[in-house]
């Protein structure tokens, strides 16, 4: 199952997955991600940025693997934690939604809250695949490197 969560005032083309709006608008990817988990039932929800084209099926297996013993599972490239690229235990949910009525937003909160196993680039065979998958597109040029190849 596919959920996107969005803004209830962006306009949106036409998605084959579920769009859910999200709940703490201008809250950032936190309130998202309670959004997000708050629609679900599932036990894990494998979270990403929208601005993410290339994820990559084999990473995110490889990831899905060390799920055991974890609340979260993310990786570390270039030196930093990718929270926008990892799995939520539903578990999560209640820590979120505490950190929302405390007013904090950020994701890292989050993970400082839960039992979180980071892998390293280093840890993936082919750190390109992972480099790829993590690859997110924010400007108009990036966008343009993208679509060049």
């Amino acid at each position: 199952r596919t959920l996107v969560v969005a803004r209830p005032d962006i306009a949106l083309p036409s998605l084959e997955a579920e769009v859910v709006f999200d709940q703490f608008p201008d809250r950032g990817p936190l309130a998202g991600l309670i959004s997000g988990l708050q629609a679900t039932t599932a036990r894990w929800c494998f979270v990403t940025g929208c601005d993410m084209p290339f994820l990559d099926s084999e990473v995110i297996r490889l990831m899905a693997g060390q799920l055991e013993g974890a609340e979260v599972v993310a990786v570390r490239s270039s030196g930093r934690i990718q929270p926008l690229h990892a799995f939520y235990h539903r578990d999560c949910l209640g820590r979120g939604e505490s950190l929302l009525r405390e007013g904090v937003t950020s994701l890292m909160a989050l993970h400082d809250r839960c039992q979180v196993k980071v892998f390293d680039e280093a840890e993936f065979a082919g750190g390109g695949r992972l480099r790829r998958s993590l690859w997110d597109l924010d400007t108009p040029e990036e966008y343009a490197a993208a679509l060049a190849g």
